[in-house]
């Protein structure tokens, strides 16, 4: 069981230029080596989608010290493209669940914020 109410926030991202499992596990280092110690939680690639998502403690990203232009600056460097797709703020409940408010990276500056709830 996690901490109790603990926050995180999941990024969705398209990655374009990943052809095979070298190129998604490139990136997997490289988010790790970069961001574990930013709060970095989870990172999972997707190479026939072309998606990755990651998972931060919140408190990184309401700080700014890890945005989602910075993991794409960082992905662009080693030869991939990267773009968001979503933002999703998680709240960790003491029964295991969660509870999600979903956000499109193209309507991130307006209210149109979709609320989950999520158990396990």
């Amino acid at each position: 069981m996690g901490k109790s109410n603990e926050k995180l926030v999941k990024f969705e991202f398209k990655v374009t230029g990943m052809t095979c499992v070298a190129c998604s596990g490139s990136i997997e280092r490289l988010m790790h080596n970069e961001f574990d110690q930013k709060g970095l939680k989870s990172v999972s690639i997707a190479l026939l989608t072309h998606k990755m998502q990651t998972t931060f403690q919140s408190s990184v990203f309401e700080r700014k010290e890890v945005t989602p232009d910075l993991i794409c600056e960082e992905i662009d460097c080693i030869g991939f493209g990267c773009e968001l797709l979503t933002i999703t703020e998680l709240t960790m409940q003491d029964d295991g669940g969660a509870k999600a408010k979903k956000r499109n990276a193209s309507t991130l500056d307006s209210n149109t914020d979709q609320e989950s709830n999520f158990s396990e």
